[in-house]
């Protein structure tokens, strides 16, 4: 197959890209080129951009900041999940409580990708250069 990742440089100005920031980060794409998937598959990262070659996973440890950003996810999704279910539905707490845990464990996929992918957009805002 050839390598193709020569012949498409990436965008120089936000300008020109084809999706802005917020549709990038929720394609899952580049935070340089906006192109370039973050994961091959499911959980897997690619440790490089494959449109700009922009380095993903830059050291090791370097997603662990992302643990914290999924809490930030977590938290919301199971107090606010037990309240709808026990104010809205009108289940009793602990129902509420294990309904919100199984919309959590549903979600987490998507929890576990995006905290990743919005470190990525983070750090590269903070730390361009590396």
């Amino acid at each position: 197959m050839r390598d193709t990742r020569r012949l498409y440089p990436p965008p120089s100005t936000p300008a020109s890209r084809p999706v802005g920031t917020l549709g990038a980060i929720l394609r899952q794409r580049c935070p340089r080129c906006h192109e370039g998937r973050i994961f091959r598959r499911r959980i897997t990262m690619n440790w490089f951009c494959p449109v700009c070659e922009l380095r993903f996973m830059r050291e090791p440890g370097y997603t662990t900041v992302a643990i914290e950003l999924s809490y930030l996810f977590t938290v919301p999704i199971l107090v606010g999940g037990t309240a709808f279910f026990a104010l809205v539905i009108g289940l009793p707490i602990l129902w509420a409580a294990g309904a919100a845990t199984a919309l959590f464990i549903a979600l987490s996929p998507l929890v576990f990708r995006y905290s990743r992918v919005l470190w990525i957009y983070l750090d590269q805002r903070l730390d361009p250069g590396r």
